[in-house]
């Protein structure tokens, strides 16, 4: 899976995020939604039916979704099986950004994993630097790590849904923040011809808003700003 995901930064205020485009066979949709009747069937206690994807929910970083959710889950599903195949270790629903009510549960678990990697690692934590922001970024779909090319984050869409401003933002905010790759990422069929184009993240700031949390790979961003 190629994931040489660098945003080009225009500016602290402008960031050019890729979109990246993951294939999915012809059938595998199919057997995803099927493997849905067998999981219910089960009272939700075997997930066998879903095949490769299944050890995602064993490792306990991913819940398998029930009901309408199902078939917008596939892609995050699929993404994350690529990239855990490629050496990358992922999580779903870390709430890297403080909200308003977070979440508790499977949620909270996944967030405090992630939390105490960044901090033995000495990355600061996204929603300590959110009070510098204009906005309300929202997290990723997928937070991943890999041993040695470390961290990166993603949204993962279908090919007809639209990508919210503040979440091309908040991947925005994330890689200023690392320096690590992020992207779009569009789950498609097989020989399905695709045609987006980077999106373009307009950052806005609070007033006076110091920016010295910005990765050194982006220092003259921050000679610029004075920060």
């Amino acid at each position: 899976m190629n994931v040489r995901w660098l945003p080009k930064v225009h500016s602290q205020e402008e960031v050019e995020i890729p979109v990246a485009v993951v294939t999915h066979s012809a059938t595998a949709h199919d057997r995803w939604i099927a493997a849905q009747d067998s999981w219910q069937e089960s009272d939700y206690a075997d997930h066998s039916a879903f095949g490769r994807y299944a050890r995602l929910a064993d490792s306990g970083r991913f819940r398998f979704p029930k009901g309408g959710q199902a078939s917008y889950k596939f892609g995050e599903f699929h993404v994350a099986l690529h990239l855990e195949e490629s050496g990358y270790t992922c999580w779903s629903a870390v709430q890297l950004f403080d909200h308003r009510n977070p979440k508790k549960g499977f949620w909270k678990k996944n967030t405090d994993e992630v939390r105490q990697r960044f901090k033995s690692a000495g990355i600061l934590w996204p929603g300590d630097i959110q009070q510098s922001l204009a906005f309300v970024p929202k997290s990723p779909d997928i937070v991943a790590h890999h041993p040695h090319k470390g961290w990166l984050f993603c949204e993962v869409k279908r090919p007809n849904d639209r990508i919210k401003i503040d979440q091309v933002r908040a991947l925005a905010v994330l890689h200023l923040l690392t320096g690590a790759p992020v992207a779009i990422v569009r789950v498609v069929p097989t020989g399905e011809r695709t045609k987006w184009k980077s999106c373009v993240a307009e950052v806005t700031y609070r007033r006076s808003a110091r920016l010295a949390w910005v990765h050194p790979s982006h220092k003259e961003l921050r000679s610029a700003s004075g920060n």
